[in-house]
C-alpha cells in the first residue's frame, strides 16, 4: 500500500465517522423536537456518510470494475445528500426544475453545484465549510480529465480535503449542541 493510497484511506474512514456522527446528531435533534427539516439534515449527512465509505470501498478493493461502481456512487451519494440538504431548506418545488444536461455531467461536478446551492442557503461558518465541500467535488470531477500524472494528486487533494471538512462540520455542529 503506497503512501498515498494509505493517506486517502485514512481520509476517507475520518470523513464518513465524522457525517455520520453529524447525521446521528440531527436524528437526536429529530427526537427531541419533530422537526422534519432536521430528520432531512440527518439523512443528507447519512448520505455523505456513506459517499465517504464508496470512496474508501473504490480504494482498497482490487476489482477495476468495482472501484469505479464505488467511485461512481461516491458521487450519487452526495447528490443525493445535497438534494435532502436543499429539500430541508425550501428548495423543494426547485429541484425539478434542473435542466437535463446537467445530470449528464459528472456526477462530481453535479453535486459541487447542488453543495454550492447548499452553501449559499447556508448561514455562518457552515456557509464557508459547504463551499469548500463544493470545491473538492470539482476538483474530483477534473481528476477524470485531467492528464494521468497529476490526476491522484488531484485526487488526493479532494479527498482529504473533502475529509477534513467533513471533520470540521462535525465538530461545529457538536460545539453548537454541546455549547462549547
Amino acid at each position: 500500500m503506497t503512501l498515498e493510497i494509505l493517506v486517502m484511506s485514512i481520509a476517507e474512514i475520518v470523513g464518513a465517522i465524522a457525517f455520520l456522527y453529524i447525521a446521528y446528531l440531527f436524528i437526536k435533534v429529530y427526537r427531541g423536537l419533530r422537526d422534519e427539516s432536521s430528520f432531512l439534515f440527518s439523512v443528507s449527512y447519512l448520505f455523505l456518510g456513506i459517499a465517504q465509505i464508496c470512496a474508501f470501498l473504490s480504494i482498497i478493493v482490487s476489482s477495476h470494475r468495482l472501484a469505479t461502481t464505488f467511485y461512481v456512487a461516491t458521487s450519487s451519494f452526495a447528490i443525493a445528500g445535497f438534494i435532502s440538504m436543499l429539500g430541508s431548506t425550501g428548495y423543494r418545488s426547485r429541484l425539478y426544475i434542473v435542466p437535463l444536461a446537467i445530470l449528464l455531467m459528472s456526477p462530481d461536478i453535479v453535486a459541487g453545484i447542488l453543495s454550492i446551492a447548499v452553501s449559499l442557503r447556508s448561514i455562518h461558518i457552515t456557509r464557508i465549510m459547504m463551499l469548500l465541500l463544493s470545491i473538492s467535488f470539482f476538483f474530483r470531477g477534473i481528476s477524470i480529465v485531467v492528464a494521468p500524472s497529476i490526476s491522484p494528486i488531484i485526487l488526493l487533494f479532494a479527498e482529504v480535503l473533502r475529509a477534513t471538512i467533513a471533520i470540521a462540520l462535525s465538530i461545529y455542529h457538536v460545539s453548537r449542541v454541546v455549547r462549547i
